[in-house]
């Protein structure tokens, strides 16, 4: 989990809000603040489902103060649009062979 930990504290400054998304049937999103609490559940759904992941860009604080699961990761919820980014952190380049 260690590890986890430090690819998210690399990867997202402090206070922002993190979008973790799990492809599967039904698909499984959660919106974190809680750093330690997303690694736990990064860890906890690894090797379980085909991918586990976090996006790299900002959502908008409000998906995080609206939920009534904060810091949590279900299925059934409705994961970030494209028009609910606020900013670009990263850019991000998918290489596939």
């Amino acid at each position: 989990m260690q590890e986890i930990l430090k690819g998210i504290e690399a990867l997202f400054p402090l206070g922002s809000v993190i979008e973790l998304r799990v492809p599967s049937k039904p698909t499984v999103v959660g919106y974190f603040r809680n750093r330690q609490k997303l690694a736990a559940v990064i860890a906890n759904m690894s090797g379980k489902y085909a991918a586990v992941y976090y996006t790299l860009n900002s959502p908008e604080y409000g998906l995080y103060d609206n939920s009534p699961h904060k810091d949590e990761a279900l299925a059934n919820i409705n994961a970030t649009r494209d028009d609910q980014i606020t900013h670009r952190d990263w850019l991000l380049v998918d290489c596939d062979p």
